[in-house]
């Protein structure tokens, strides 16, 4: 594979091919507002949901998943614009090659673990809301301090463990006309994130498989099972807050399916060498609109809490008020 000679050869011609300053500007400022719009409504879901809602069982999912998509902006942010203006990384301030390196392999370790977050959590919620329309006699009981670290801790572990390899592949690179972080093209790095790739798709589809099979268990036990000691008011109001929660797991999953596969395509070709037809200044652009997509899906999670879950909506119209 010659992967480390086309990415080095793209990177270079790219900086053959600037931009404007209309469109520099142009691309600056939709990631300010795009990254700031993300950081802001996230910030607002986890303000409404420490403060005002009523403590549901997703809800610490909602605020991990809102945690994840604030650093997602933040990292990706800083990534686009840092290329854009041509700027320097942050290891690149330092002299000291091991410190670079510690710096290097930890920011990308982050950067490419922190967007799976959303979708492990939304797995997380699909399984729970699963579980939760079993036909009991009795309450769901509220989850334990311990049992909600657990779930947010797996959240966590499964990407960072799913992205192992990463630090151990990157490096800083340095030969006599550039400096740069980027990894050690070798099979095994290709095929590690090949597997990971077919992860993040078998996730996806379990999410919706989960969701399916919940709709049909609660159509199923709305017509065939009896609901306990349960009024007919509760049962109507727990079927609806969990056919909102599906909606909304697989409303999630639609956006960050459209926002994040693109990026899977574009990896798989590049993987496979099949990326050196395209022109040279075609990366960057290409570039660019992968890392922005991740910032349209941080920008519109909230949105869609707010849309299907009644207690978010209601808690901004009291904040509001």
């Amino acid at each position: 594979m010659n992967g480390s000679d086309n990415l080095t050869q793209s990177s270079l011609s790219c900086f053959s091919v600037p931009d404007s300053h209309l469109v520099l500007t142009v691309k600056i400022m939709a990631i300010l507002l795009v990254g700031g719009f993300a950081v802001f409504g996230n910030i607002l879901i986890i303000f409404l949901a420490a403060r005002f809602t009523v403590k549901r069982n997703i809800h610490h999912l909602i605020i991990n998943m809102a945690v994840s998509d604030i650093l997602v902006a933040i990292m990706y942010s800083y990534h686009n614009i840092r290329s854009l203006l041509r700027l320097p990384y942050f290891w690149e301030l330092w002299d000291n090659d091991v410190f670079g390196n510690i710096l290097c392999k930890a920011y990308y370790f982050f950067y490419s673990a922190s967007k799976y977050v959303t979708l492990t959590s939304l797995l997380i919620i699909s399984v729970e809301r699963f579980r939760s329309t079993k036909v009991t006699v009795r309450r769901v009981r509220p989850y334990t301090l311990k049992k909600r670290l657990a779930l947010v801790s797996c959240s966590w572990l499964l990407p960072m463990g799913l992205k192992a390899y990463v630090p151990w592949y990157f490096k800083i690179h340095q030969d006599s006309n550039t400096r740069g972080c980027y990894p050690n093209f070798l099979r095994a790095f290709f095929v590690l994130f090949s597997f990971d790739q077919l992860f993040v798709l078998l996730t996806m589809c379990l999410v919706v498989i989960f969701n399916i099979m919940t709709s049909f268990r609660l159509c199923k036990s709305r017509r065939t099972f009896p609901q306990g000691n349960f009024t007919e008011e509760q049962n109507r109001t727990r079927e609806k807050r969990t056919a909102k929660a599906v909606k909304m797991v697989l409303c999630s999953l639609l956006l960050y399916t459209c926002c994040y596969l693109p990026g899977f395509v574009y990896y798989f070709l590049f993987a496979f060498d099949l990326t050196t037809e395209f022109p040279s200044y075609s990366f960057e652009t290409l570039n660019f609109m992968l890392s922005f997509l991740l910032l349209v899906n941080s920008c519109f999670s909230p949105c869609i809490y707010i849309v299907f879950l009644i207690e978010f909506r209601q808690a901004a119209k009291r904040l509001l008020h």
